[in-house]
């Protein structure tokens, strides 16, 4: 220790003083760095914020707008669904109010208009099933595809 005394009283006073000043510039510099860049950080997170928050928006709008579409294209299915069955509902009551066939015929047993009366009423109701589920598919396709394209359009 005595080295170190011996040290600490041949540097003059003025140069213990300078050295505290410049450790002290050094430990500000420093300081006024490491807050520079956190402020620096925290700026390109808000703007990474607001660009996600951002984008979320898009993809919420375009989700809506495709949902949107779908409920539209459906209920305009519907409307046709339902205009094609009663025109159906009235070829089937024209069927049945078609003249009864012939005397002569009914007297043979040849009278075949009920048979082709529930014949029509089978396929028709077939062909309105099969037609309602494929509008349903087509409807979810183009939901899906409508979708696609504003979520790839928001990016």
């Amino acid at each position: 220790m005595p080295i170190f005394l011996g040290i600490v009283r041949v540097v003059p006073i003025w140069a213990w003083a300078l050295m505290a000043v410049l450790a002290w510039g050094g430990y500000q510099k420093w300081s006024a760095t490491r807050a520079t860049r956190a402020a620096t950080e925290a700026t390109e997170r808000a703007a990474a914020e607001a660009s996600a928050r951002e984008a979320e928006q898009r993809f919420a709008n375009a989700a809506r707008e495709a949902s949107s579409a779908y409920s539209k294209n459906t209920a305009a299915a519907r409307r046709v669904a339902d205009a094609a069955r009663n025109e159906r509902d009235r070829l089937l009551d024209t069927i049945a109010a078609a003249p009864a066939a012939s005397a002569s015929s009914a007297a043979c047993g040849t009278d075949d208009a009920a048979g082709l009366r529930q014949v029509l009423r089978e396929c028709s109701g077939a062909i309105q099933e099969l037609a309602a589920v494929a509008d349903e598919d087509a409807n979810r396709l183009n939901a899906l595809q409508q979708w696609v394209k504003e979520v790839g359009a928001a990016k």
